[in-house]
């Protein structure tokens, strides 16, 4: 596991004001009202937050730090390949100054193609790793427009 952020994620206010996030945030969450107003909000242990005091009924943008990762990909030869959400993570850096930050893509409803090629090192590392797909339009009229929460 490591440390992973969600950035802009549509939510679903209720009418109490209140919001689970899923996966559960690590610290701080930092909430972007429709009106563009940004506020940081502390999640309870359960990953409720509550912006009673801010807004109800209505759609915000949540960014948040949260565990998570994966150690494989397994896409089996005898059905067709999956539809989820792909996230890219890529790392900024300075000639002179090294490592400056991290950057993160999500695709929100990625097919994954039949031809995936992973070529392994003798200690285990992936020195190549090729998976090919495409990146599907998604339509909706709600908040959750273009993200699957499954």
């Amino acid at each position: 596991m490591r440390e992973l952020y969600m950035l802009s994620h549509p939510v679903n206010i209720d009418a109490d004001g209140k919001a689970t996030l899923t996966p559960k945030p690590l610290g701080d969450v930092y909430v972007v009202l429709p009106d563009g107003s940004s506020h940081t909000i502390v999640a309870d242990v359960d990953g409720v937050i509550d912006v009673s005091d801010l807004i109800v009924n209505d759609c915000v943008k949540v960014t948040y730090r949260y565990n998570g990762g994966a150690r494989a990909v397994e896409i089996s030869a005898d059905k067709a390949p999956f539809i989820g959400k792909l996230v890219l993570e890529g790392t900024i850096t300075d000639n002179l100054l090294g490592k400056v930050g991290k950057t993160v893509v999500e695709i929100p409803s990625f097919a994954v193609s039949d031809n995936i090629t992973i070529t392994m090192n003798a200690d285990g590392t992936t020195s190549d790793t090729v998976l090919t797909g495409v990146a599907l339009a998604t339509s909706g009229a709600q908040c959750m427009e273009g993200y699957d929460l499954n």
